[in-house]
This record gives C-alpha cells, sequence and structure tokens, in this order.
C-alpha cells in the first residue's frame, strides 16, 4: 500500500503546486483491480485505490485546469511475474487469460520488460 497508493498520493500532493493550468497526472493501476486472481489481494486492492484516487482527483482538480487519468495494463512479463509462485493449475489459467487479453488488447501481444516489437502506430 505504501509503494502502489500511498506514494503517488503523497508525491501528487508534494507536487500540486508547481502543476500549471492546463496539466495532466497519470496514474497507473492495473486490470488486477478489475479482476480477481488468486495471491494478489493487497496488489488488486491497492491498484484499485489508485484508480478510486484518480476519479476523485479528476473532479477535484479539473477546476484548477489539472486532468487525471487512470491506466489499467494488463499482464506484463517481467522477472518478477515467475516469481509469484503460482501452483501449475493457477499458471497456465493465468497464461490462457493472459493470450485472451492480448487477443482483446489493440497491440494483440503482452506486455514485456523490454519492448522486442517496433510499436505500431
Amino acid at each position: 500500500m505504501n509503494t502502489n497508493l500511498k506514494g503517488p498520493l503523497f508525491l501528487i500532493q508534494a507536487l500540486l503546486p508547481l502543476l500549471g493550468n492546463p496539466a495532466s497526472v497519470i496514474l497507473c493501476g492495473s486490470v488486477s483491480a478489475h479482476i480477481g486472481l488468486a495471491q494478489s489481494s493487497v496488489y488488486a486492492a491497492s491498484k484499485a485505490g489508485i484508480l478510486s484516487l484518480a476519479r476523485s482527483l479528476s473532479a477535484e482538480l479539473h477546476p484548477r485546469g489539472i486532468r487525471v487519468n487512470g491506466l489499467s495494463p494488463g499482464p506484463t512479463a517481467t522477472p518478477a511475474l515467475g516469481k509469484l509462485g503460482l501452483p501449475a493449475q493457477l499458471s497456465k489459467h493465468y497464461a490462457k487469460r493472459s493470450a485472451r487479453w492480448c487477443r482483446l488488447a489493440a497491440w494483440d501481444r503482452a506486455g514485456i520488460s523490454q519492448s522486442r516489437r517496433i510499436s505500431r502506430v
């Protein structure tokens, strides 16, 4: 919670006096805030909090000309993903779900920590 929710909140509070009109703030949530996945309850709750913070700040800061948006990216293949210790059955389920997200996404691929393809613009 300190990193995913309190950190961005305190950073925005500290930098708010420096934001002009117009300005934008982008907060990074997660698709985990919208779906249930075993062994990710605290992470999912913190990301849901970020998205709620984005909606509330958007309403509060709009009169000052500051736009606030929250993003919900899907899974990203990083070394941390392999350290979740998911049971084999759950790992298979996660892989199938990941593949489905990729088919539904505009980019037709899962996120990776270092891009291996040139983005389609």
